[in-house]
């Protein structure tokens, strides 16, 4: 086998790990989406326990989703824990 072929069988094979990966965040974004739509729900009515599981939930599905790391860190303060609030903000920056 020759150099560009061997390239060519890396491209193939790179392309082929992108397109098995792809969907299944796709999936996992869009459930921690419905997680996270839940969550603001629920904390609209109040429900601030509720809307923390359901952030920590989101952020277990998807921990690459910065908006639920942000809205667990808001109901951290709304529950009046602070420390695990800037903690939570931290992950979601980073």
């Amino acid at each position: 086998m020759d150099i560009a072929m061997s390239r060519s069988v890396v491209v193939v094979a790179g392309l082929l790990v992108v397109l098995t990966v792809s969907p299944a965040r796709a999936d996992a974004r869009s459930e921690a989406k419905i997680l996270v739509k839940f969550g603001i729900d629920v904390a609209q009515h109040g429900l601030w326990r509720e809307a923390t599981e359901r952030f920590k939930r989101a952020t277990a599905v998807d921990p690459k989703y910065a908006e639920a790391w942000n809205n667990l860190a808001i109901a951290y303060e709304q529950q009046g824990d602070p420390d695990s609030a800037r903690d939570t903000y931290e992950k979601a920056i980073r």
